[in-house]
């Protein structure tokens, strides 16, 4: 990932800002966030796999369909990495598609539904999955899923979401101040003294080109 590639000078000012640009020629934009949570209880750990597992499954804007449909342009679909320290949301999109990925990941990250059949949902999945030998081999842990409610995993979002535990990466073609544009465009009034709160009039735009539309 890029946050891993940096040196720890730059890991420092990615986190002392909040942005960390990367300018990288090609002909796509990579986008991420890193959301490092407080330590969590056991309960809340495996609240934390429900809840990267559940923030694709739809936003107050969005369907899922939509989030993979639009953000899969570059032929690579969205993706949530979770490990017990941190999440990665990561939307990867054409070069010229900086707006979309910046109205994506804001849909996501401020506005996600976390409806109780989406939260079950992913329950279902991550158990299934949590079966295979090598994920408790790579993770060293084997969270238990059932007693947790969806009502646990939506207060652990308005908790762990929140502007001081979040750091953005935009990496790719793009120029020198863009991506921090485009992020404190979106994320500015993301205020920590209301964690999670839903922001008000910020509507994305999706970029419904169809020249370089592209599945997975």
């Amino acid at each position: 990932s890029f946050y891993r590639s940096l040196t720890p000078e730059q890991r420092q000012q990615a986190n002392e800002s909040n942005v960390y640009e990367l300018f990288e020629p090609g002909k796509t934009i990579v986008v991420q966030a890193y959301i490092k949570p407080y330590d969590l209880s056991e309960k809340e750990l495996a609240a934390w796999y429900v809840l990267g597992s559940a923030v694709l499954k739809g936003t107050v804007e969005l369907s899922p369909q939509k989030i993979r449909e639009f953000g899969s342009q570059a032929g690579v679909a969205p993706e949530v990495l979770v490990m017990p320290d941190f999440m990665r949301i990561q939307f990867v999109v054409p070069v010229g598609g900086l707006s979309l990925a910046g109205d994506l990941l804001s849909s996501v990250m401020l506005r996600c539904t976390l409806l109780d059949s989406d939260v079950q949902e992913a329950i279902r999945e991550l158990q299934a999955s949590r079966q295979e030998p090598w994920m408790l081999a790579l993770t060293g842990i084997r969270p238990s899923f059932e007693k947790l409610r969806a009502t646990d995993v939506r207060n652990l979002w308005s908790r762990t979401f929140v502007a001081k535990s979040v750091s953005f990466v935009v990496g790719g073609e793009v120029q020198n101040g863009e991506g921090r544009r485009e992020i404190e465009k979106r994320f500015s009034r993301w205020s920590p003294s209301r964690p999670g709160a839903r922001i008000a009039g910020v509507d994305p735009r999706p970029l419904l080109s169809t020249n370089s539309r592209l599945s997975t």
